[in-house]
C-alpha cells in the first residue's frame, strides 16, 4: 500500500528537517569553533564522542536514503535565498526598533547617544533591506527528477 499525498508530504518534511540537522551537526563537528564581532561559538565534544556521533549520523543518513528510495521521495533543489530574505527582513525590523525611539522604551536615553546611534542604525537597516531585496531576486525551489 502506498502513502497518500499528505502522508508522503509529512514524511518528506520530517526527514528533510532531520537530514538538515544531521548535516549541520557534521558541519559543526568539522568546524567546532567560529567567531564574529559580537559572538563566538564552540562545540564541545570529546574526540571519542565525535567519532561515535559521526558514525551515528552516517547511519541515520543511510536510513533516510533507504526510506526516500522506498517511498519515492524526490530530492529538491533548496534555494537559501528565501531564508536570507526572511532573516534580513527580521534584522531590518529589529534594527528599526533599536533606534533611539525604540531604546527609549527601556528608559531615559541621552540625546547625544541618540544623535550618534540613529544614523548608524539607520544605515544598517538600509543595508539589511538592500540585501533582502537582492536575495529575493531568485527562482523558486525545483524538484530534481
Amino acid at each position: 500500500m502506498a502513502l497518500n499525498p499528505a502522508q508522503k508530504t509529512h514524511l518528506y518534511v520530517t526527514l528533510l528537517e532531520f537530514e538538515e540537522t544531521l548535516r549541520l551537526a557534521l558541519d559543526l563537528l568539522d568546524n567546532p569553533e567560529s567567531s564574529g564581532i559580537l559572538y563566538s561559538k564552540k562545540l564541545d565534544v570529546t574526540p571519542d564522542d565525535r567519532e561515535e556521533i559521526v558514525e551515528i549520523i552516517h547511519s541515520a543518513l543511510r536510513e533516510i536514503q533507504h526510506i526516500s528510495k522506498m517511498y519515492d521521495l524526490p530530492a529538491k533543489d533548496k534555494k537559501l535565498n528565501n531564508l536570507l530574505v526572511a532573516k534580513m527582513s527580521i534584522s531590518w525590523a529589529n534594527l528599526i526598533d533599536t533606534q533611539s525611539s525604540g531604546l527609549r522604551k527601556y528608559g531615559k536615553l541621552d540625546n547625544e547617544i541618540a544623535e550618534n546611534l540613529d544614523p548608524i542604525i539607520s544605515s544598517l537597516s538600509t543595508l539589511a533591506l538592500r540585501m533582502s531585496s537582492k536575495f529575493s531576486n531568485s527562482e523558486e525551489e525545483t524538484v530534481i527528477d
